[in-house]
């Protein structure tokens, strides 16, 4: 079986990238513009590996219908074929990385079962309250944060990681 890439070791521009990765967080990308109707742009999430690196992937509208019931927040996945894309001209991007995972049609999703344990299923990244207004807005840093609070819980398994600044569960 070929190897997967880490998320921190894809460069913009590869083609057929490998990851073994969690899904963390899946959304439909709508355009709020009222003269499109809400209409769907494509199916985002985001991923997270092994060592705690995170990127966005994205399902173009096209491939919807062929990708949508593949995927499900939570799960480990092993994702082929999938192309690094510059994410510089998007403004939707959830900027982890200088890249986004793009499917195409020749994509493959592999849900795993017995692996992925160790791949956490939430990571956080905290700053004092005072930092907030300096976060780049570009990058959505609240998004989902106001939430993570409700999460901590003694049912849960914490761990320090990165200079504890990140919390992953």
């Amino acid at each position: 079986m070929e190897s997967t890439t880490k998320l921190k070791d894809i460069t913009v521009g590869q083609q057929n990238c490998k990851v073994f990765a969690r899904v963390i967080r899946l959304w439909d990308a709508i355009n709020t513009n009222p003269r499109y109707g809400n209409a769907l742009i494509s199916i985002d999430g985001i991923l997270l590996d092994e060592d705690g690196c995170m990127a966005q992937i994205s399902v173009p509208k096209k491939f919807e219908k062929q990708f949508c019931g593949l995927l499900s927040q939570g799960s480990a996945y092993i994702i082929s074929n999938v192309a690094a894309i510059d994410i510089r001209s998007k403004s939707y991007v959830y900027r982890h990385q200088n890249y986004m995972l793009q499917f195409k049609q020749d994509t493959k999703v592999d849900l795993l079962h017995s692996r992925g344990a160790d791949i956490p299923t939430l990571s956080l990244d905290f700053c004092p309250f005072y930092q907030l207004p300096q976060k780049a807005i570009d990058s959505k840093p609240l998004l989902g944060n106001i939430m993570c609070l409700t999460y901590l819980s003694l049912n849960h398994y914490t761990s320090m990681h990165n200079d504890l600044h990140t919390l992953t569960f």
